[in-house]
């Protein structure tokens, strides 16, 4: 992790590619959070039935306090470390202004996937119903048979 903190660190926005690897390695060492262990909450001791409170260390939140310059450049940091495989953001919009994702129809999923939806069950082949045996035998079914035949 060093070696990438080192070579991609001036995209997390620090002067000098050492500086965003010292940075990380003071978060590290103040997380988890000492009172909470990152859960959050605190348990009140001598309550009845038991309840939490929110951490006072954390306030609930654990972890670095990030600006949202810092946010945008961690951001941009991953999408650098999975070399790019995903699509910006701006990319999809641009490509359907921000369309909703339209439920599939079970039709057209089934055509796509290449399977019948009146098959659903698996018995060496797709079948109609659980007692069907598939056309083709498989393995298991030219076992059953005589060799001689």
């Amino acid at each position: 992790m060093r070696e990438l903190l080192l070579r991609y660190g001036r995209m997390l926005g620090f002067s000098a590619s050492t500086g965003a690897a010292w940075q990380i390695e003071q978060w590290a060492g103040d997380w988890p959070c000492r009172e909470c262990g990152n859960e959050r909450v605190v348990f009140r001791p001598n309550t009845e039935p038991p309840s939490y409170r929110e951490c006072y260390t954390c306030r609930g939140n654990p972890g670095p306090k990030l600006s949202t310059p810092q946010i945008v450049a961690q951001l941009r940091f991953e999408s650098r470390l999975l070399q790019g495989i995903s699509r910006s953001w701006g990319a999809q919009l641009a490509i359907d202004l921000a369309a909703p994702l339209r439920e599939p129809v079970p039709d057209e999923l089934a055509a796509v996937l290449g399977v019948d939806a009146d098959r659903p069950y698996w018995r060496g082949g797709w079948v109609a119903r659980p007692g069907d045996r598939a056309a083709s035998p498989t393995l298991d079914d030219q076992s059953d048979q005589d060799p001689d035949s």
